[in-house]
């Protein structure tokens, strides 16, 4: 089985991209489930996969019926989404690298 299932994939100048990899038991779509925004990014299966989904009104009938249990989701995410922070701002992203990131520059 391959070691990524998803990618991350986003539309840059009219084509769409690879992001990131991710692999199996990967959370996704935390961002928009905590911050109750528009999602923040594009999911791709590579493979056949089996996803779960936590609607936003189970997400909160659990934070305020179990609240231990809410507080341990809430942990989990923020662990998640600062994982994705510090790859999104790693240096090898924002300037370019032997693996061939992306690298974005500002048109005059």
């Amino acid at each position: 089985m391959p070691s990524n299932t998803a990618s991350t994939v986003r539309n840059i100048a009219g084509l769409t991209t690879r992001v990131r990899s991710l692999g199996r038991y990967t959370t996704i779509g935390e961002i928009g489930l905590v911050s109750h925004a528009p999602r923040s990014a594009t999911i791709q299966a590579e493979v056949a996969s089996v996803l779960y989904v936590l609607t936003a009104e189970q997400f909160e009938a659990i934070m305020s019926g179990d609240p231990a249990l809410g507080g341990k989701l809430l942990t989990y995410f923020v662990s998640v989404m600062a994982e994705r922070l510090s790859f999104a701002t790693a240096p090898s992203l924002c300037c370019g690298d032997k693996a061939g990131a992306i690298t974005a520059s500002a048109s005059s």
